[in-house]
């Protein structure tokens, strides 16, 4: 039974955290400005659940964002009666997002507004991918809240890659003011999900990585200055005078629904469905199907270079044939089991930009090595950065055209290996042994009928 609760909100994002934060829970304040509460006549509200959709991957992931701050309670949803918003004493001009930890340690957010303007937050853990808890969560207590008149102070301590939370973001002072997301310096990698609104404008310089997706139309009117901006719209993109990105910047823009109507298929099976294994140059006859990691790898031994490719396929035979492959996206997750077993390495190392190509012949795991590695062709290839940092996921590889290909020819799955194999560079991710379901490898696949 839902109860509304004068919740109000524009956006939705996800986050990962795990220690609980209090701040100020009695403070007495008061707000810039008092609220103009629009007439229960003339609210529709929504509820929380229907708003998130069906579930995270309908959802647009941003390690950044920037929006308008709800005034007025603009925006009205509804939650369940046992809803625990811990030290908030005020649950008006409510903004929700979901976060995604994208590795294993401390998640520090930083949210903060153009203003200064007094915002509160809260935030709760263990939202599962397909919000079947959501009321749980919400009675729970929450692990991070703040009710200062500051920026909201919200981290979490220990999260575990692949978690999602849930977070509410209040504007206190109900006056107009762009509240800004982000992450603190030396916080683990996370990423904010939400549900993209009607229509988006960037009208200042865009300085930070941001995936921006609007329902209808995204027109920007100001600089790009980031390398790692992407624009989409359900209608129309307005590239207007003022916009502007450096020379030589690759900058993506597509027009896109925002909400995706089709089916999806995850794919993240475990040490008994999933097939994977790595292969190496020194050791041809090795089989290493039972390993929790795959390393892309390339490095001197005592015999000379030793070279690592991996190997990992997923059945996605609940597709009937007719099927249309809308996008389909690859996630790879760091492996500390590798760093525990091999205490040489503390990461990601060398220039260890990737390749990822479509296997044309069939292969078992359980007789793989270097001497029967299958063979693998070039055509959509998939060429993925260099690591940033030490212990970096690789999520939302958008890997649409290989497995288009694999529908259309025959599936048997993805070979990894660097895209220039010379030493000194390994790549430490988790394979379908590792005993952290959460970031075992998986494959996102959306698709409808025609």
């Amino acid at each position: 039974m839902y109860k509304p609760k004068s919740l109000k909100a524009l956006c939705l994002f996800s986050l990962c955290f795990v220690f609980i934060h209090y701040s100020a829970q009695a403070q007495k304040k008061s707000p810039r400005r008092s609220i103009t509460t629009l007439s229960e006549n003339t609210i529709s509200c929504e509820t929380l659940s229907n708003y998130l959709g069906e579930s995270v991957e309908q959802l647009t992931a941003t390690p950044n964002f920037e929006f308008s701050a709800v005034v007025d309670n603009t925006s009205c949803f509804t939650t369940y009666p046992s809803t625990n918003y811990g030290c908030l004493n005020s649950y008006d001009n409510q903004s929700w997002f979901v976060v995604h930890a994208l590795e294993n340690g401390d998640i520090r957010l930083n949210i903060t507004n153009s203003n200064n303007y007094d915002i509160d937050a809260t935030l709760w853990a263990s939202l599962s991918a397909d919000y079947s808890n959501l009321e749980n969560v919400l009675a729970s207590t929450p692990v991070s809240c703040d009710y200062t008149i500051y920026d909201p102070q919200i981290s979490i301590q220990n999260v575990v890659a692949g978690n999602y939370y849930l977070l509410v973001i209040t504007n206190f002072s109900n006056d107009n003011t762009k509240i800004k997301l982000g992450a603190k310096a030396g916080s683990s990698a996370f990423e904010y999900l939400y549900k993209c609104p009607s229509s988006l404008a960037v009208s200042e310089p865009l300085q930070v990585d941001m995936n921006l997706h609007a329902e209808t139309e995204l027109i920007a009117t100001s600089p790009v200055q980031t390398d790692r901006a992407r624009f989409s719209a359900g209608r129309e993109i307005q590239l207007n005078p003022g916009f502007s990105v450096n020379k030589g910047q690759v900058f993506k823009a597509n027009v896109a629904n925002c909400f995706y109507k089709g089916k999806v298929l995850v794919l993240q099976p475990g040490p008994e469905e999933g097939k994977d294994s790595h292969v190496n140059s020194i050791e041809p006859l090795k089989n290493s199907a039972d390993d929790t990691f795959l390393d892309p790898y390339a490095w001197s031994q005592s015999y000379g270079i030793n070279i690592k490719r991996a190997y990992l396929e997923f059945p996605f035979s609940q597709m009937i044939p007719e099927a249309k492959i809308d996008s389909a996206f690859l996630y790879l997750y760091f492996s500390q089991e590798l760093l525990d077993a091999y205490v040489t390495f503390d990461g990601h190392s060398g220039n260890n930009e990737m390749t990822i190509k479509r296997i044309t012949q069939p292969w078992s795991e359980a007789t793989i090595n270097w001497y029967n590695k299958p063979s693998s062709t070039t055509v959509n290839q998939v060429i993925v950065p260099a690591a940033q940092y030490k212990k970096q996921n690789y999520p939302h590889i958008d890997v649409t055209a290989l497995v288009q290909d694999m529908q259309n020819n025959s599936n048997y799955g993805f070979e990894i290996r660097h895209s220039i194999e010379d030493i000194f560079k390994i790549t430490c991710l988790t394979s379908s042994d590792s005993a952290y379901p959460s970031i075992r490898p998986k494959l996102v696949i959306y698709y409808s009928y025609l």
